[in-house]
């Protein structure tokens, strides 16, 4: 029997030195440019009709700052709110003060993946100010292995045991990447969706090679709250409008 609970699908955008970019494997040696015009980009998704965009800051996530990315987040918060959409970001949130900073400039929810290992207190903290739908938990796997800071630096214990962990803290939403599967257009780690969502009582947003139609669907019915759709969407393997016709709104 399929799920009914809630089922998002998440355009993305990779952001990088001011360009909408996908990555493989995390590798930016391996980085493909495919908008020079973030706002542009963003734009296209929204009007499609999709009502979060998942953006991912990898200048911040690689730890190099940029004097511009306050100011381009700030924009594109704008024209996401302007079609009534919602804006969640990840990438190098890492501080107290990178998450108030996010909230201040209207970011509807952040993702917090190497701090929540490193710093649970901050963890905390974010869920009891911002709350459990605001925070989400980042959670990225190589080979059983949980990898922080840009995909490069292993991590201990597993995907499970972490959603565990964070589970006890408070956190409701978490956004797990087979970092082996991301931007090869292999296929949706589906299995692994399954058997977490089976384990641990969390939402659970799952990224990582999703190139058809069939995964999207596979994914709603395995009961995950939604997919993250990249590199497949740039290169029109999967058609947006389509895709979001298997959402279940909550």
């Amino acid at each position: 029997m399929e799920s009914m609970s809630c089922f998002t699908v998440f355009p993305a955008m990779d952001v990088r030195r001011g360009q909408v970019v996908r990555l493989k494997q995390g590798d930016p040696q391996q980085m493909t440019v495919f908008s020079e015009d973030v706002l542009a980009a963003a734009t296209q998704w929204i009007a499609c009709g999709a009502r979060w965009l998942h953006v991912v800051n990898l200048d911040g996530a690689f730890g190099e700052m940029r004097l511009d990315q306050q100011a381009l987040l700030e924009r594109l918060v704008q024209v996401v709110h302007r079609y009534g959409a919602r804006l969640q970001l990840g990438g190098g949130l890492r501080s107290w003060e990178d998450i108030q900073q996010a909230f201040a400039r209207d970011v509807d929810r952040v993702i917090v993946g190497t701090a929540a290992f490193e710093q649970p207190d901050l963890l905390r903290r974010a869920l009891d100010r911002f709350g459990p739908q605001q925070v989400a938990v980042a959670v990225d796997i190589r080979q059983g292995r949980v990898y922080l800071r840009g995909w490069r630096q292993a991590g201990s214990g597993s995907a499970l045991e972490a959603l565990r962990a964070f589970w006890q803290i408070g956190a409701q939403v978490a956004v797990v990447t087979d970092i082996e599967r991301d931007g090869m257009e292999s296929g949706l780690n589906v299995p692994l969706g399954r058997s977490l969502v089976e384990q641990v009582p969390m939402q659970i947003v799952l990224a990582g090679g999703l190139s058809s139609l069939d995964e999207v669907r596979a994914a709603r019915r395995a009961g995950l709250a939604g997919v993250i759709l990249g590199r497949a969407l740039y290169k029109g393997q999967v058609d947006l409008r389509l895709a979001l016709q298997e959402e279940v709104p909550c």
